[in-house]
C-alpha cells in the first residue's frame, strides 16, 4: 500500500506527535504496530521506517522515496 490521502508527513509510516512536536515512525508487521522511534526531522523518521521495512519485509518492502 501507498500513503493515505490524509497523510501530513508525505511518508509512509511517519506522523507528527503534536505533544512532543517530533516525528514518529511506526510499522505494522503480522497485524502488530511496531514503534520505531521519534525523530526531529521527518526525513530521518522515513529513513528509519525504510530500514525497518527492509528488516521485516525484505525484498517485498514498500519503501519511502527520500
Amino acid at each position: 500500500r501507498g500513503i493515505y490521502r490524509n497523510n501530513t508527513s508525505g511518508y509512509k509510516g511517519v506522523y507528527l506527535d503534536k505533544r512532543s512536536n517530533r516525528w514518529v515512525a511506526n510499522i505494522t508487521f503480522n497485524g502488530k504496530n511496531i514503534y520505531i522511534g521519534r525523530y526531529e526531522d521527518k526525513k530521518e523518521a522515513a529513513k528509519a521506517y525504510n530500514e525497518a521495512a527492509i528488516r521485516y519485509f525484505g525484498e517485498y518492502a514498500n519503501l519511502n522515496d527520500i
